[in-house]
């Protein structure tokens, strides 16, 4: 039983995108697969100091918020490597050794996740998706999310949110496909 002067948990979520002085966010409420936008902006934080910038959201009411981060394309990789034969809890140090010649940056500067392709049958069982990005903008964004007092719970990037709300939407007849060329990324939906 709630009492009464007790506010219900809010089931809002916030997701962000910080991104060279600039904050995407959506604000939508809801539960399970259900939700509303409520709210959508940007903010550029131009020559306002970060204590001003901070004010400023404030006032929008993104304060101590549960959030997620998305990255945007600019700020990770996504690159395709073999599946190293190893036990999954050793999976993410055998990718960042099979990387390390594929990326510019010093691999202790770097932020990564895995991701398996496929259904584990076939040539795709041996294939797999590492998504790696500079530690830098993961500080920046941290950085604004701790100003802002925002219990950061996921760091999601733009391919990967667009597969699983597709998924979400269609899950019967989903189909998407990560197309990486010379260096870029698409994914096609």
């Amino acid at each position: 039983m709630r009492w009464p002067w007790r506010r219900a948990a809010s089931c809002a979520q916030l997701i962000v995108s910080w991104s060279g002085q600039t904050l995407a966010y959506v604000v939508a409420e809801g539960s399970g697969r259900e939700f509303m936008v409520k709210r959508a902006g940007v903010e550029i934080q131009g020559s306002d100091t970060m204590e001003e910038f901070v004010r400023r959201l404030t006032a929008l009411g993104l304060k101590g918020r549960a959030a997620h981060v998305m990255l945007k394309p600019e700020q990770y990789q996504v690159l395709q490597i073999e599946a190293p034969s190893v036990p999954p809890e050793e999976l993410r140090s055998a990718a960042r050794y099979q990387v390390k010649e594929m990326v510019d940056a010093h691999l202790d500067d770097l932020t990564m996740d895995v991701l398996r392709v496929g259904d584990g049958e076939g040539r795709a069982a041996s294939q797999m998706f590492v998504v790696v990005a500079n530690n830098s903008f993961v500080r920046d964004v941290m950085g604004l999310g701790e100003a802002m007092h925002w219990d950061v719970r996921v760091i999601d990037v733009q391919d990967m949110a667009q597969r699983n709300l597709q998924t979400l939407l269609e899950p019967a007849r989903a189909t998407g496909a990560l197309l990486l060329s010379g260096g870029r990324q698409a994914l096609l939906t």
